[in-house]
């Protein structure tokens, strides 16, 4: 049975600064944030990694064989990996491996712990597997803190460059690009199971006024307070993205009902709750337009359903705006009736 070793804490090491939102951490205190998990089948190689560690202001987590490695790697989320390439059971080729498939673990850099008595061959191997490193053992200290902060490094500025890849920079929400690909995989999700998921576009009422009498920067200032009402107000599994401009959309799984609930939830939710803008506070309201798979599209297809959703968000401006409204056959060009508008 693999046994877990007990995190290490740096000793009396003040807590380091959270960044800004938006902002990576500062270079020069990555030391004092990198979490290191050591994965090795031997306990004294794990106790002097993590002395070496902790007594440079890092923290460490210790796993004996490769599958506890590979549960910490998933639940803890370290910044680096040191991985033993030589282990009873799963090797360090195979935990590598594994880690490298999993989208929440392949962004870890890995660095090889090695005998003197590795081959180029194996060299290779690992590097082509996805480490980024080789260490051999006995290392120099000096190095191997060197490199693991390099490699920290590395992975802070991956991740940020991830995170602004899929980032709208003004509201902090994901961005039309990351919404357009995550609708595609749950729809193709959604096809897959017969599960019900629904698409809500969101557009503030009359912002171009708020532009206007009060300036583009005032309105950025509105834009982000939207974002973050709506980001507390759904849930966590829903995708929520600024769509473009003053429009929003929210991706959740849920039939019809399910998103006309939770979009009056939000409509409401925004019109009780007063924003700041030049030192006055102000109401703003937004429409909804619901348009849900398969009950508006059999088919399954990304650009309808958003289409559908737009038809929808139009019929809520046509009708008053302040409200939510559902997709209706009845909507499409020279199909007649007034839409049915629920809420207020």
């Amino acid at each position: 049975m693999a046994k877990r070793q007990g995190r290490v804490q740096p000793p009396q090491t003040p807590e380091p600064s959270v960044a800004p939102a938006g902002r990576a951490p500062e270079p020069e205190r990555i030391g004092e944030t990198v979490r290191v998990l050591i994965i090795d089948d031997e306990p004294n190689v794990i106790q002097s990694l993590g002395d070496i560690l902790k007594t440079h202001g890092m923290e460490s987590l210790g796993a004996l064989y490769g599958e506890e490695g590979i549960r910490l790697a998933t639940e803890e989320s370290p910044d680096v990996i040191l991985l033993d390439s030589r282990m009873p059971g799963i090797s360090g080729f195979d935990v590598c491996t594994i880690l490298k498939q999993e989208e929440h673990t392949r962004h870890i850099p890995i660095i090889f712990l090695t005998g003197r008595d590795i081959t180029e061959e194996n060299v290779v191997r690992g590097l082509e597997l996805g480490a980024y490193d080789y260490i051999t053992k006995p290392y120099r200290v000096a190095e191997l803190l060197s490199r693991i902060r390099v490699m920290a490094r590395i992975k802070f500025a991956e991740q940020r460059a991830r995170e602004l890849s899929v980032t709208d920079e003004l509201t902090g929400l994901y961005n039309r690009r990351f919404l357009l690909q995550r609708l595609e995989e749950e729809l193709s999700r959604a096809r897959r199971y017969r599960l019900p998921l629904t698409c809500v576009l969101i557009d503030l009422d009359n912002f171009k006024r708020v532009n206007d009498d009060h300036g583009h920067q005032a309105g950025d200032h509105v834009l982000r307070q939207v974002g973050q009402l709506l980001r507390h107000e759904c849930r966590k599994e829903d995708i929520l993205a600024r769509y473009g401009g003053e429009e929003f959309t929210v991706v959740l799984s849920g039939d019809e009902q399910d998103g006309r609930g939770a979009s009056e939830r939000l409509r409401h939710r925004l019109e009780t709750s007063p924003l700041t803008m030049d030192g006055a506070t102000v109401t703003i309201t937004a429409s909804f337009g619901v348009a849900c798979y398969p009950t508006h599209m059999p088919e399954g297809d990304l650009s309808a359903l958003l289409h559908l959703a737009d038809v929808a968000l139009y019929q809520a401006k046509r009708a008053g705006r302040n409200r939510v409204v559902t997709y209706s056959r009845d909507f499409e060009p020279d199909k007649g009736p007034e839409p049915q508008a629920q809420g207020s």
